[in-house]
């Protein structure tokens, strides 16, 4: 979707107005485009986002050989496409080779630092934490550097908030904290308020299009404090359940947080995209 700064209108797809200024707003903050998943079709997957009115995708690394992955394609893609760099907190046998995440935040095309955070969500999650908190430090310690922001993944134990809790602990006491992105939140309100009162961003993705579970915090959460992600290949939106996703299907979840704001989606989008600032600059 495309924003006419003279009328303050919506186009869907209109790429063919010379006269006036185009601003593209839809936004997928969070997705893995450099998973062998597209390997037949990566070409055609992007240029169905395109065609959906996506305007900008934030290609994320889980692995440093997949960070170096989300690099070379977004340097494929400058204007529309950044990665984001880092360890998940499951791939701490990449920890040792951190020096290789260092190298790559200072590019241009890396909009962001992670995939990081903690995941304590298995038994053998819950006997790391320590390494999985160090891990974490030193990616908070690299965006700091850099100056970019943090894209954290935060998983707790099941029936539990003990990761949120944890995480929580480690940003509210760090005094210089880089701005960072709240990836597929999915803590309860208490924590959500807790997290925006440090200055947190939110994703959400195509959960809140499969349960009620998430509806709350989506409601809590400030429009300048929101965006939309896929988290493509995973949690496909109920409107293609049980197949691949992709960034294209970032408008149906727009469309749901939308409705769960009591929002035009056409507000939220333009919230999506002011607020996706901080991973285009």
């Amino acid at each position: 979707m495309y924003v006419d700064p003279d009328s303050d209108r919506l186009f869907q797809n209109d790429l063919h107005r010379p006269d006036r200024e185009l601003v593209t707003i839809g936004v997928d903050a969070h997705c893995h485009l450099q998973f062998k998943n597209y390997d037949e079709d990566r070409d055609i997957v992007i240029r169905r986002a395109k065609e959906a009115g996506v305007g900008f995708i934030v290609c994320v690394g889980t692995t440093v050989a997949d960070s170096k992955a989300a690099v070379a394609l977004a340097e494929q893609y400058p204007g529309f496409m950044r990665a984001s760099v880092g360890v998940h907190p499951t791939e701490l046998s990449d920890a040792p080779q951190f020096d290789a995440v260092r190298e790559l935040a200072r590019k241009d095309s890396v909009a962001a630092i992670g995939e990081c955070g903690l995941d304590y969500f298995s038994a053998e999650g819950r006997a790391l934490k320590a390494e999985q908190r160090e891990l974490f430090l030193a990616h908070m310690a690299l965006a700091r550097e850099v100056g970019k922001p943090l894209m954290i993944h935060c998983r707790p134990s099941p029936r539990s908030m003990d990761a949120y809790e944890d995480l929580y602990g480690i940003l509210e006491k760090e005094k210089n904290r880089p701005p960072f992105v709240m990836h597929f939140f999915a803590g309860s309100v208490a924590l959500a308020e807790r997290f925006i009162a440090l200055g947190a961003y939110f994703t959400f993705g195509g959960a809140v299009t499969l349960t009620h579970d998430y509806d709350e915090a989506v409601r809590r959460v400030p429009p300048e404090r929101l965006m939309t992600e896929t988290d493509a290949p995973f949690v496909s939106p109920v409107s293609i359940r049980g197949r691949r996703n992709e960034p294209a299907n970032v408008v149906d979840i727009a469309r749901q947080i939308a409705h769960l704001k009591g929002m035009a989606p056409e507000e939220l989008a333009e919230h999506v995209w002011k607020n996706s600032t901080i991973l285009r600059r």
